[in-house]
């Protein structure tokens, strides 16, 4: 996965538009959530990242609900509500959880408290 994002990032810098088969985005994306995202909170908490999120792959399967409220940040992959909510394609969500793209440039639609999709910023892996 760490080989996608820096592909990606080497076709930006020559200005090759790439592309990412959903269902390796997506297991990029659970990586990123249910492996590096909790060391990292656990490490550096992000204020802007509280209550609970649903992260929904819209072209391959995919969904994942984080509650950032427990104890040790749950992360599961289900379907859930959840106070905000972002969905798209999988490529779209790979670049994001990397901060690579912005959801809204990313072709991603965001739900709920906006804070949480704001404050992923923050999150420096």
């Amino acid at each position: 996965m760490e080989s996608a994002i820096h592909l990606f990032d080497v076709e930006q810098a020559g200005d090759r538009p790439g592309s990412m088969e959903p269902e390796l985005a997506a297991d990029g994306v659970d990586e990123v959530l249910t492996e590096f995202l909790p060391g990292f909170l656990g490490r550096k908490p992000v204020p802007a990242l509280r209550g609970t999120f649903h992260v929904h792959a819209t072209d391959t399967p995919g969904e994942w609900s984080l509650d950032f409220g427990a104890a040790d940040l749950d992360v599961r992959r289900e379907h859930r509500k959840a106070d905000t909510a972002l969905r798209g394609p999988a490529a779209g969500l790979f670049l994001w959880v990397w901060n690579r793209r912005p959801a809204g440039t990313a072709g991603l639609e965001s739900f709920g408290d906006g804070s949480v999709i704001e404050g992923w910023s923050e999150v420096k892996l």
